[in-house]
């Protein structure tokens, strides 16, 4: 039975809940990160001195770190060129999936597109990333110019403002063109 002092005093010195450290330890058992579970079942022998799960959790990574060193020493490590055909073919197939991942880089979709023309994977990919990239590019212009027409009103509104303002301030009527004849026809 782990007691809230104990859970607290635990959470206070290492920034995680005891059943956070329970998990991250059977997770790192499961992924051979052997260390980083010893670490942290040294760091729960601290606060749960005779807990039967952390002795269990213990036991579990001793035995699968003893059954992965006898794994290793079992097989040789470049046996034959079955392995190293089977590693040249994992390099090229992760060249070619960086290159198509490399098409999403904005503007550097043309390098997957030009260096590896014979990649059904890369030409997909980049082909269809180009198409949104040029989709994209002239929307980007369409939106500038609408942008800059409308910095261009915004700035004449203001302008016409003050010049009106000023006619308004030296007593002046002045009319001005299509505005008026919509003005006459308000009532107030």
């Amino acid at each position: 039975m782990i007691t809230k002092e104990i859970q607290d005093k635990f959470f206070k010195e290492n920034w995680i809940a005891i059943t956070d450290a329970i998990s991250h330890i059977k997770k790192w058992t499961i992924e051979k990160n052997f260390q980083s579970a010893k670490n942290w079942i040294s760091e729960l022998k601290k606060f749960l001195t005779n807990s039967e799960e952390v002795q269990k959790l213990e036991k579990d990574i001793f035995e699968m770190e003893n059954s992965q060193k006898d794994l290793w020493k079992s097989q040789p490590v470049w046996n034959t060129k079955e392995t190293i055909e089977t590693e040249v073919q994992t390099s090229k197939e992760e060249t070619e999936r960086f290159m198509a991942a490399l098409s999403y880089a904005s503007y550097l979709v043309i390098i997957p597109l030009l260096l590896k023309k014979d990649s059904k994977l890369c030409q997909h990919h980049g082909k269809q990333w180009l198409i949104f990239v040029i989709i994209f590019f002239l929307f980007n212009i369409i939106w500038s110019i609408i942008y800059w027409i409308w910095v261009i009103v915004a700035l004449s509104q203001i302008a016409l403002a003050i010049y009106w303002w000023m006619k308004a301030y030296k007593w002046e009527m002045w009319v001005a063109p299509f505005i008026w004849d919509a003005a006459k026809k308000i009532n107030f």
